[in-house]
């Protein structure tokens, strides 16, 4: 899909009208990009590198003198561990295009009509190319509300001492979701910031401004992101601190305990050594005795300790 731009509006055009030098937008699937790529004066090494798979996620840009290429992983900021389109895009001095490598539902190419529909009235490469890019941030600030909301219910568990293992493992996976979503926040705001610096002059000065509109998002978002990875920081020393004393507690119950038990004990010991002289042994009232002295000295730990505040 190819359209070219005219009277203040777009119209599909053919391959042959874009070659020769018309200024518009394109929509290509990867075979047409190695078929016609280079009859659209793209570099061949560029089209041969989108032709390789790759494995890493990293969203990036390279500027040439007659061409800027980028390669973005689009993810799904609501489940960042969802499968990701991979696209890629290229920016002359007369095209903007479009080309989907991996995307299994085909968003791309519906997101790319969609702009496409939004921009009938005075269309150009620079604002088709940030619609695109900001449609990549889709959902964005619903999911980042989403994850404010979890933060501050797991806040309110926290301050009701209900803290367990479960709240733990939700702070550790909910901070590796902002971490991959603030390094693709950060590295599209990157590829904006490239795009406005306008190195090859590709883009008239005054239609530079939709980039920085769209770099300043990007890095709301990703300030955003930060924010919440912060508090997460937070909440995790503050839910070791609760561990901690919980710890604690039971440590000083098991020390009370076992101070209770120490004199007893020395008692058990004491009489359980059996020798011929002691009176206690054939005393009638022994037994008893060491009954009342037992109660009495666990009652004395008992009430000392209550006094000390350490029960």
């Amino acid at each position: 899909m190819l359209y070219t731009f005219k009277d203040g509006t777009w119209r599909e055009a053919n391959l042959e009208e874009i070659a020769q030098g018309e200024e518009g937008v394109g929509f290509l699937t990867a075979e047409e990009l190695q078929e016609e790529g280079v009859r659209l004066g793209l570099p061949g090494a560029v089209i041969e590198e989108c032709g390789r798979g790759q494995t890493q996620f990293r969203n990036s840009i390279e500027i040439y003198d007659a061409v800027s290429f980028g390669m973005i992983h689009a993810m799904d900021v609501r489940s960042v561990r969802s499968p990701r389109d991979r696209i890629a895009f290229f920016v002359t001095e007369k095209l903007f295009l479009l080309v989907p490598l991996v995307d299994e539902d085909e968003s791309t190419r519906r997101l790319f009509l969609e702009v496409l529909d939004r921009s009938r009235h005075m269309p150009t490469r620079e604002k088709i190319a940030c619609g695109v890019l900001d449609g990549l941030l889709r959902g964005a600030g619903e999911a980042l509300e989403a994850e404010g909301e979890e933060l501050l219910a797991m806040e309110r568990q926290l301050a009701e001492g209900r803290q367990n293992q479960s709240l733990n493992r939700r702070i550790f996976h909910m901070k590796n979701r902002m971490t991959i979503q603030r390094a693709y926040y950060e590295q599209l705001a990157d590829i904006g910031t490239e795009l406005q610096e306008n190195a090859n002059s590709l883009f008239p000065g005054e239609d530079l401004r939709y980039f920085k509109v769209f770099s300043d998002k990007a890095q709301r978002l990703s300030a955003h992101t930060s924010e919440i990875s912060e508090s997460l920081i937070h909440l995790k020393e503050a839910l070791d601190a609760a561990q901690d004393y919980y710890l604690n507690s039971i440590m000083k119950l098991f020390t009370v305990v076992t101070t209770v038990f120490l004199p007893l004990s020395l008692i058990v010991g004491w009489y359980g050594m059996n020798f011929a002289n002691m009176p206690e042994l054939t005393w009638k009232y022994g037994y008893v005795c060491v009954i009342a002295v037992s109660i009495l000295v666990a009652a004395g730990c008992l009430i000392l300790f209550k006094k000390k505040k350490l029960l």
